[in-house]
């Protein structure tokens, strides 16, 4: 898509420089190669900038037929030409001299952009309010807030539309004489205002929705003007060949210096720098006869679009009626799944599966006194405004600038041993997270009864820390060798408390097991809110892709946030808010509610049977629901938010 502003450089200079045949010499590999690049051409009047940009446009918007029945082309060659729908803006009139002027000429703009592209973008406008926000725009309505989203939101819409050859077109926008508002704000003192406008209006993610931006700027004959464009680079009008040439034969001398500086490079685009007030004057007494003609800010429409606009927003009273009577069924049906039980033959093997309220005893006076020290400490440290990194890091032990050295050249070494092994399928190596390197092995292709939801998460944590990557790679080494189904691993980059995590099939869990017998002197069990099996930390990998440290992590911050005294700590209040929060059985703008009432009964699950074993009521046998090795079990939990979503997903 191109996204076309217009300026003033219009009538003459288009003619003279289409009868020189300005672009005639440039072949699609020059134009193409404007492909994804963000410069805002800067020069005096008269240089071509409006005409360079309307080339420009008509290559990339045009699909060209005769030229296509003439001369057949490769699909691969038509990568950019004529794919390119066009959106065309024009702020050549500006001359608002208040923040409020000016904000009603950009609404005046914008309103005449959605407009001219209603037909193209109404199939796109999902719901009643994209379509009243599109209707907010259209009649200058919108708060600054969506005023500033209108150039992403029309992308968006505009590229959605049509396609070629099946691939999404990728949008251009196109401004001319982008910095007149920025000089008429600059003068009359709301600079800083419209610059903030600016920003947050060309807040695009251009790689993903544009194929690039190309604006142009006045600035005087030999001057430069930094206007400081997000995303954009300042260019000079003859450091663009075409325009370069077009100066050159009408005697327009400009020089550019660049020169290399110490942080990188510096460029002087001509002479001397001005300011923008400065270029104001100068840009005021060039284009005398074209300010005289400049318009205001006020919105006219048709009397075709009022009658688009009242029709629409009838039918946008209808759907918000329609969407609220639809809103109370819905929270009336959520309500009554909310408060269903678990229905009987479920076969969940967990004492916490169907509670409403949490009632556990407290076996070990020392465990629970060791988890309430825990949250207590947090509490002093951080109060009520505690982060989210606080918990973690203080739970994990996490040292964010201690690097555990060694690690490339050892997954290295796995990576040639598992590669040589012919009985597994694929090995791969990860490396691309900033904490982690992960190590993973498929022995087969597709793995009968094992998705990773169905392995058992394994925390391992080395207290003689110049000895973790040699457990790491003895326990990688043995699951090559020595494992029946795929299995998971990762190691630590820094220095925390859970150095290693390995997912493994409940079989392979058993022998691993056994063999990490010989490290039992420098294992150490430090995670305070992981189940341990004599030293082996033991959770489950969540549905949401959460790790279990993260959820715990969540619920601690949560609570620790809605205490006012923070004296009064207590981890089962903590528990039983969770629990009373998914169940739905609290106020819906309870913070615990917001946070834990769309969670759902796999972490749940996990989470209780975890505390039971924590606070000393049980321990993890070979039966227990964290080794449990039922991957459709995990996966009903997983897709479930109430307890009568589970009966419904194991009944199916």
């Amino acid at each position: 898509m191109i996204i076309f502003v217009a300026g003033c450089s219009m009538g003459k200079n288009v003619m003279e420089m289409e009868k020189m045949g300005m672009f005639d010499n440039y072949d699609e590999s020059y134009l193409e190669d404007m492909y994804f690049k963000c410069e805002n051409i800067c020069g005096p009047r008269g240089t071509g900038k409006t005409s360079f940009l309307k080339a420009l446009m008509k290559y990339f918007g045009d699909i060209g037929e005769e030229r296509l029945d003439s001369e057949p082309i490769e699909r691969e060659h038509l990568s950019n030409y004529g794919k390119h729908p066009i959106i065309f803006l024009d702020f050549s009139d500006c001359s608002s001299n208040t923040p409020e002027k000016m904000m009603k000429y950009i609404r005046k703009k914008m309103s005449e952009l959605y407009i001219s592209l209603w037909k193209e973008c109404r199939d796109e406008l999902w719901g009643y309010s994209s379509y009243s926000e599109y209707l907010d725009i259209i009649e200058g309505t919108c708060n600054d807030k969506l005023l500033s989203r209108s150039l992403v939101k029309i992308v968006h819409l505009s590229r959605m539309r049509r396609t070629l050859g099946g691939c999404h077109e990728r949008p251009m926008i196109f401004i001319d004489e982008i910095s007149k508002p920025l000089l008429y704000a600059s003068e009359y003192g709301f600079y800083n205002d419209l610059q903030k406008f600016y920003d947050d209006f060309l807040e695009i993610d251009h790689y993903e929705l544009t194929g690039g931006i190309y604006t142009t700027s006045f600035a005087p004959l030999n001057t430069d003007v930094k206007y400081k464009l997000k995303y954009i680079s300042d260019r000079p009008v003859n450091d663009v060949e075409p325009l370069a040439i077009y100066c050159l034969s009408h005697s327009m001398a400009m020089n550019m210096d660049c020169q290399r500086r110490i942080h990188g490079w510096d460029y002087r685009y001509f002479d001397k720098e001005i300011t923008l007030s400065e270029c104001f004057h100068v840009y005021k007494k060039e284009y005398k006869d074209k300010c005289a003609r400049e318009t205001g800010e006020e919105i006219a429409l048709s009397p075709e679009m009022k009658a688009l606009v009242c029709e629409k927003r009838k039918w946008i009273k209808e759907e918000e009626k329609k969407a609220i009577e639809q809103k109370c069924l819905e929270e009336k049906r959520k309500a009554e799944e909310y408060a269903a039980n678990l229905p009987d033959g479920s076969n969940i093997p967990s004492k916490y599966a169907g509670i409403r309220n949490l009632d556990i005893t407290v076996c070990d006076k020392k465990k629970y006194e060791r988890l309430n020290c825990i949250i207590q400490t947090l509490a002093r440290e951080h109060g009520n405004r505690i982060k989210l990194h606080d918990v973690y890091d203080y739970m994990q032990g996490l040292k964010r600038n201690e690097k555990i050295t060694g690690i490339d050249s050892l997954v290295i070494r796995l990576k040639e041993i598992a590669s040589s092994n012919t009985s597994l399928h694929r090995c791969e190596v990860k490396a691309n997270d900033s904490h982690w390197v992960r190590f993973d092995v498929r022995r087969l292709e597709k793995e009968p009864g094992y998705g990773d939801l169905g392995l058992v998460k394994v925390y391992l944590s080395v207290c003689d820390e110049s000895r973790i990557t040699e457990v790491f790679e003895d326990v990688v080494n043995f699951l090559i060798d020595h494992g029946q189904h795929l299995f998971h691993s990762k190691i630590s980059c820094y220095r925390r408390n859970d150095h290693i995590c390995i997912w493994v099939a409940r079989e392979d869990f058993f022998t691993l097991e056994q063999h990490l017998g010989k490290y039992d002197s420098i294992l150490f069990t430090p995670l305070p809110f992981v189940a341990y099996r004599n030293k082996l930390g033991i959770s489950r990998e969540f549905w949401s892709w959460e790790s279990h440290n993260g959820v715990q992590a969540t619920l601690i911050c949560t609570y620790l946030r809605s205490k006012s005294d923070t004296a009064k700590i207590d981890v089962l209040e903590m528990y039983s808010k969770y629990v009373s929060a998914w169940n739905g059985d609290l106020a819906a703008e309870d913070v615990f509610t917001k946070e834990f009432k769309g969670g759902n009964a796999q972490e749940f699950l996990v989470l209780l049977e975890t505390l039971d074993v924590l606070m000393g009521n049980d321990v993890i046998d070979d039966g227990h629901l964290l080794l449990n090795a039922d991957a459709k079990l995990w996966h009903d939990l997983g897709k479930s938010k109430n307890w009568y979503e589970v009966g419904m997903n194991r009944k199916a």
